[in-house]
């Protein structure tokens, strides 16, 4: 099997059609290499090439590793046509595995050769990784990430019935502060990862997903207070300290909220 990958970066142009992109891939005689991605409002084309060098049938799945991207549309190029054969996104409605796990099977007979061509869109991260399985090595790496999200939700949620008990106890903030920090993390790995469609409604999944730089703002709040009071400095004469965590709270919190006014690639500079 024999795998070649070009990428090339289409800005500007929202409307142009798969046809022409592809025809642009196949009569471009310049020198073909990786583009630099970059944040924004920008689509992006790939043209994946695939051969089963095999002497039988084979069974393959593409998974396309970054469930954040917007829009993933896949065509399948068949007698210099791009025909447009799966939608993917988080942004669109689709079973929750392929929101979790965007991926295409592609059937390969004995030497077979197939061209994909591959467009993304999105307003956060434009990096598309790309990962090849046989079909039932797809199987188990899917199971393996089955139990490995279960397991990661499920102490989450043990951590956090016992910390809420040790609040109810001896009522103090730190237990709170805690809960919400393990919560925050819990919610950026699982839009991450993936596996946030599984715990959350579609509606509010992809609503969080497109203020998702709020939940990070969140996240480093919790931090930073919990780091705080678990340090005992609210206990200590450290005026210095004390203003700073406080000043230092507001602005985030205060960023936290124009994040939600703003695209995902606006909020997320001031992280660069």
């Amino acid at each position: 099997m024999a795998v070649e990958s070009v990428y090339r970066n289409v800005q500007g142009d929202f409307k142009t059609d798969s046809q022409t992109i592809y025809n642009f891939f196949k009569n471009d005689t310049r020198e073909k290499k990786t583009i630099s991605l970059e944040f924004g409002e920008n689509e992006y084309w790939h043209l994946i090439k695939i051969r089963n060098l095999r002497s039988v049938l084979s069974e393959y799945v593409y998974l396309f590793d970054n469930p954040m991207l917007d829009e993933i549309d896949i065509y399948e190029i068949k007698a210099g046509i791009p025909t447009l054969v799966k939608r993917l996104g988080d942004n669109r409605i689709n079973k929750k595995r392929d929101m979790a796990l965007p991926s295409i099977a592609v059937s390969l007979q004995k030497q077979q050769q197939k061209e994909l061509l591959i467009r993304t869109y999105s307003l956060g991260t434009p990096h598309l990784p790309v990962a090849l399985f046989e079909s039932n090595g797809f199987n188990r790496y899917k199971n393996m990430l089955y139990l490995l999200w279960g397991s990661i939700v499920g102490i989450v949620f043990v951590m956090t019935a016992y910390n809420l008990i040790l609040f109810l106890g001896v009522h103090d903030k730190l237990y709170i502060l805690y809960v919400g920090y393990i919560i925050s993390f819990l919610m950026v790995l699982s839009f991450v990862h993936g596996f946030g469609i599984y715990l959350l409604p579609v509606s509010f999944y992809q609503h969080i997903g497109n203020n998702i730089i709020s939940v990070y703002y969140l996240l480093g709040i919790f931090l930073l207070l919990f780091s705080y009071y678990f340090l005992h400095f609210n206990n200590k004469e450290q005026l210095v300290i004390q203003r700073s965590v406080k000043g230092l709270t507001i602005i985030l919190f205060v960023f936290g909220v124009y994040a939600t006014t703003q695209s995902e690639y606006e909020a997320a500079k001031p992280f660069f």
